[in-house]
């Protein structure tokens, strides 16, 4: 992806480099004529043949019959970023597919292994391990890169020191889709879409899910109480703009919980939560059969981590 970018960037600055040269020849040339009609303009004024009012309104035509123009290159301009954008794009569709490895997830342990990971914003080497069914909880300072380890973790950041292992298979070595194939991943600001609740927690799934179950998950995560009784068919608005901060997160988490997958990496999952909420999440995230990631600032979740 990064090699794509500078591609890119490297192209789109020939580019601009070629368009503003025909831009500055634009206005040049514009300039020129601007300046001759003026002039000749004002000799007639001078000389009498022309009035100061036909002048002033010759001005006007001038300017008027020059904005088509500067609004045509313009347009040119975006036609050239968009024409190449959409080639690269293309170009990129029709690369190869990554290989994506498939983890053995039998009898490996532990499912997670962090070893002396140094991250660029602390002097500290940090090491752990994640076996079934734990719940780990990951504190400190804001800034000191707690965030950053979960994105190396997840496969969006390859750039760090130390190793860090998914079923004994260096993280660095497999694709993000590889990846989230093991793990669940919801982040501090999740993403939600346009839509139903059921719209959200059947995203990306294969297969059918029991409405039951979705029901089942979104009251472990004090969700079912959203459109009275029946809270699946709850629109939440554009990008989930009827629903609290709060809520987003429970929704992303109830989305992480229908994978079922081995291992869930939450980063500040009871953030904006009251008391009793947060102690019914975490109540429900512990008894599932899974193990657990996790950020949080808050000092009454201890209690339900295993480290």
């Amino acid at each position: 992806v990064k090699d794509v970018s500078e591609q890119y960037h490297d192209k789109m600055v020939k580019s601009s480099k070629g368009l503003s040269f025909t831009l500055i020849i634009q206005s040049a040339i514009a300039g020129i004529v601007f300046t001759v009609i003026h002039l000749c303009s004002a000799w007639f004024v001078y000389t009498k043949s022309m009035s100061v009012g036909d002048f002033i309104l010759m001005s006007g035509y001038i300017v008027s019959l020059m904005a088509p123009f500067n609004a045509l290159a313009a347009s040119f301009s975006d036609l050239k970023k968009n024409h190449l954008a959409l080639r690269e794009g293309l170009d990129i569709l029709g690369t190869e597919q990554e290989n994506d490895e498939i983890l053995s997830q039998e009898n490996i342990s532990p499912i997670l292994e962090v070893n002396s990971y140094k991250s660029p914003y602390s002097s500290d080497l940090l090491s752990f391990s994640v076996n079934q069914r734990d719940i780990i909880l990951l504190t400190g300072e804001s800034g000191k890169g707690k965030t950053t380890l979960i994105h190396s973790i997840v496969g969006l950041n390859v750039n760090f020191s130390g190793s860090i292992a998914l079923y004994g298979c260096d993280v660095k070595k497999l694709s993000p889709s590889s990846i989230s194939k093991s793990i669940s991943f919801v982040q501090q600001e999740p993403t939600i879409f346009t839509g139903t609740v059921r719209d959200n927690l059947l995203y990306g799934i294969e297969g059918s899910v029991e409405d039951a179950r979705l029901l089942s998950i979104l009251d472990g995560v004090c969700l079912s109480g959203l459109n009275n009784s029946d809270p699946l068919d709850y629109h939440v608005g554009q990008k989930g703009n009827k629903l609290s901060g709060g809520e987003k997160r429970r929704l992303a988490i109830a989305r992480a919980v229908i994978r079922d997958l081995p291992l869930m990496v939450l980063d500040e999952p009871t953030a904006g939560l009251d008391y009793d909420t947060e102690q019914s999440v975490m109540a429900y995230l512990s008894n599932l059969n899974c193990a657990i990631l996790l950020i949080s600032h808050s000092h009454n979740i201890h209690s339900y981590c295993t480290n």
